[in-house]
């Protein structure tokens, strides 16, 4: 009688165990296939938004951005350009996710000058 009970109780532990790995697994696969439809909507919709979009547009797009923030430093190779886009860019709107940054420029009037991506090693 005592070991058909030990056997019950290491059976009942197994299927104990066995449950929530299979739970803990189909969580991980739930969370990186909701990452990965998000960073390819996020994908589509950068690629989707164009130099002279509107705020909205971006928005339509993008959804509510991570920050907003002016125009910080930002280098470029040729020093017309970056006088160009300092002397235009009056707001940022980032979004951020999973490493990778996405970041639309604006003008005063709100339409886009610029776009940029970014990975984070």
């Amino acid at each position: 009688m005592r070991v058909s009970l030990r056997v019950k109780r290491a059976q009942v532990i197994i299927v104990i165990i066995l449950a929530l790995a299979l739970a803990a697994i189909l969580y991980l696969a739930f969370i990186v296939r909701s990452r990965r439809q998000q960073l390819e909507r996020y994908r589509g919709a950068y690629a989707g938004v164009k130099v002279g979009d509107s705020r909205e547009a971006v928005v339509a797009a993008m959804g509510r951005p991570h920050e907003i923030i002016g125009c910080p430093y930002t280098p470029f190779a040729d020093a017309k350009q970056e006088a160009e886009f300092r002397s235009n860019c009056f707001q940022q709107y980032r979004y951020t996710f999973f490493m990778r940054e996405y970041t639309f420029s604006f003008d005063s009037n709100g339409a886009v000058i610029g776009k940029g991506t970014a990975v984070s090693p």
